[in-house]
C-alpha cells in the first residue's frame, strides 16, 4: 500500500508554526498539525506537456500534494543538484535527512511559497 504524504507526516495547517528555520523544530511537532490533506498526486503528474518537471516552478503546496516517497525523491534530487553546483562530492546523510524533514514541515504551513526557497533555507 502506498502511503500518502499526509499519512506519513500529518499534513495540515497550523497557524502557530513559524516560517523560519531556527524556530521550526521546537514549534511544529508533527502530532500538533491537523491531518487535513488534499488528495495525493503522483510526481509525474506535476510535469509539463513535455513530461519534464520544472523544478524552479514547483511550490511547497505541490510538494505537499505528492506521496511521501515522491517528496523524498524530489528533495534528494534537489540536494544532489545543490551539491553538484557547489562542487561538493560528499554526502552527510544525517544532514540531508534533517534538511528533507525541515523542508517538508515548512511546506506544510507555507504551501504558497516556491519550493526552491524552502530548499535554499533548509538544505544548504
Amino acid at each position: 500500500m502506498r502511503r500518502g504524504f499526509a499519512y506519513a507526516t500529518g499534513l495540515g495547517r497550523r497557524a502557530a508554526c513559524p516560517a523560519t528555520p531556527s524556530e521550526l523544530d521546537k514549534a511544529c511537532p508533527a502530532e500538533a498539525i491537523q491531518a487535513t490533506a488534499p488528495p495525493q498526486v503522483e510526481l509525474p503528474k506535476l510535469a509539463g506537456p513535455s513530461g519534464v518537471i520544472d523544478a524552479e516552478k514547483l511550490t511547497c503546496g505541490q510538494l505537499a500534494s505528492t506521496y511521501q516517497e515522491d517528496a523524498d525523491f524530489l528533495l534528494v534530487w534537489y540536494s544532489g543538484l545543490h551539491s553538484g553546483l557547489s562542487q561538493q562530492h560528499q554526502i552527510d546523510v544525517a544532514k540531508v535527512k534533517a534538511g528533507i524533514h525541515n523542508v517538508i514541515v515548512y511546506c506544510k504551513t507555507n504551501r504558497d511559497k516556491p519550493l526552491v526557497q524552502a530548499v535554499d533555507m533548509f538544505m544548504r
